[in-house]
């Protein structure tokens, strides 16, 4: 996604989140949604308000600053409830993006193309077990997949829009930094 879609979801979700966090699904649909947008999680909020962080725009630091704040208000306001959705959308999370590195295995070279918006779920599970207990079991399993992908990384430069890079650093997020070879 673009910053101006992340912006505009973030907008939309934030809207959304106390009616979110006290329902029973870790993932919902955002009414009136734009096609493209990820469905709503505590893991795609924390992404879009990540990526968001390297604006340079004072008025648009502002919103985002306003959204994070925001945010940060509801989950602990739920925080039972958002403990619950985040530690549900990680294990789901971290299937899919096993599932991915997987297929990257099988077909290094299909898969690999799609490595640049594939490797969200990953941003994703970073973000949720940075903020969320991921446990000791839900830690393995990320190890365990963080080898399956370093048997095919190429370092090299960031992989998103560069004003995103500050929110990423690389001894963190070194995944984000190069891409998956054949």
């Amino acid at each position: 996604m673009d910053l101006q879609t992340d912006l505009d979801f973030a907008r939309s979700a934030v809207m959304e989140l106390e009616s979110f966090l006290t329902a029973g699904s870790a993932f919902r649909l955002l009414p009136g949604g734009r096609p493209g947008w990820p469905r709503l999680t505590i893991g795609t909020l924390r992404l879009a308000l990540a990526r968001l962080e390297g604006l340079r725009d004072e008025r648009l630091r502002a919103e985002t600053q306003r959204l994070r704040f925001e945010t940060d208000r509801l989950c602990q306001r739920w925080l039972a409830n958002t403990r619950l959705k985040a530690r549900q959308e990680l294990a789901e999370r971290l299937n899919t993006w096993t599932d991915y590195l997987m297929e990257l295995a099988d077909d290094p070279a299909g898969s690999a193309r799609a490595y640049a918006s594939r490797v969200r779920e990953r941003a994703m599970i970073t973000l949720l077990a940075q903020d969320f207990d991921a446990g000791f079991e839900l830690g393995r399993r990320i190890e365990a997949a963080d080898e399956l992908l370093r048997r095919r990384f190429e370092a090299g430069r960031f992989i998103w829009q560069a004003e995103c890079a500050p929110a990423f650093p690389p001894e963190i997020f070194w995944f984000l930094y190069g891409k998956a070879g054949h």
